[in-house]
């Protein structure tokens, strides 16, 4: 198994983070944290085509079921944990279970007292998205056109920005949970990711200290208060983008001091980012406090972590033996 990227842990780590505090904003900064889920997705891109572009290299071509199996024991067994476990726990999410199983919550508005666990949306556009990169990329690179991936990250950006516009000023709200309108956060980190594995030198010599001051600049918007302006939420929602796929440039080739924890943290973010809201409805139901948001903070991590080492790590850990036992099979009828 490869060793894993300390930066990219912290950079997980830091995105959950946000999440939570966003869920119990008892500091007022904390309100923006919603902007974790965007360095999710930039990460995720970057994470997901690195496996992919890693097969091209080795084997010129993806193997898509291998691909989708492997991202099964990721999602699927802390998933239904979470939907079953939560379903026998909190009746009123019962009538919503199907649809978020199917992940469609981001497309299907359900009723407010279907009681669905509104935070799913994410994954749904990660899952959309795991269905259709490998499809795209095998595309891509037999018609020898990987050099496109830039061009089409850029034309999401342009894409994604308007139909955010469009949609706000024909409904007269926000609405950021749509695959279509998101999935250019996570093309910034395929980008990334190309970059990364096919101009190696140039991505390594373009990891400056400067990029870590400019990542700041593009996330200033998400720190004000966002008005009604269309124009204005959808910037602020490319800007974040543009902002995360610096921080990832400059993060990945260095090791962060003194984040040794919030690497800890990020190496189980994603049990933690499903389990979280169970514990804000606990700590929600009692008057707000600053030892309240500490004890959230705290319980949410401990919960999720938990959560990790009783069932999405023991998953990963069959998926690599099964791993294992098929390589070991291959060899004993392979001749030498």
């Amino acid at each position: 198994m490869p060793a894993r990227n300390q930066s990219l842990d912290v950079l997980r780590g830091l995105a959950v983070l946000m999440v939570i505090c966003s869920h119990y904003p008892y500091f007022p900064l904390m309100t923006s944290g919603w902007i974790g889920v965007d360095l999710f997705f930039v990460l995720s891109g970057f994470l997901i085509s690195g496996l992919l572009f890693s097969d091209l290299r080795s084997y010129g071509s993806i193997r898509l079921v291998r691909f989708w199996v492997r991202r099964g024991f990721k999602i699927y067994p802390a998933f239904v944990t979470f939907l079953a476990l939560t379903a026998l726990l909190f009746p009123s999410v019962r009538p919503s279970w199907k649809i978020q199983a199917l992940f469609l919550t981001n497309y299907i508005s359900l009723p407010a007292q279907a009681g669905a666990w509104g935070h799913l949306w994410s994954l749904d556009v990660e899952e959309h998205f795991y269905l259709v990169l490998p499809i795209l990329l095998l595309c891509l690179a037999r018609l020898r056109a990987l050099r496109l991936i830039p061009w089409l990250a850029g034309a999401l950006v342009v894409a994604c920005f308007m139909l955010r516009v469009e949609y706000h000023l024909s409904h007269g709200v926000h609405i950021t949970a749509p695959t279509h309108l998101r999935i250019d956060a996570l093309f910034a980190g395929v980008a990334v990711g190309y970059f990364y594995h096919y101009y190696r030198e140039q991505f390594l010599s373009a990891s400056r200290w400067f990029l870590l001051p400019i990542s700041a600049v593009f996330i200033v918007p998400a720190m004000i208060s966002p008005d009604a302006s269309a124009l204005r939420w959808s910037c602020t929602m490319s800007a974040n983008l543009f902002s995360f796929a610096l921080l990832l440039v400059w993060a990945f080739p260095r090791r962060i001091p003194f984040s040794h924890l919030i690497a800890v943290i990020g190496q189980h973010s994603y049990s933690i980012y499903l389990w979280q809201m169970i514990v804000a409805m606990f700590f929600h139901a009692r008057a707000e406090s600053a030892l309240g948001f500490f004890g959230y903070l705290t319980a949410s991590v401990a919960v999720g972590t938990a959560m990790a080492v009783i069932v999405e790590l023991p998953a990963l850990s069959l998926r690599d033996r099964l791993r294992l036992l098929t390589t070991n099979a291959q060899e004993l009828v392979t001749p030498a």
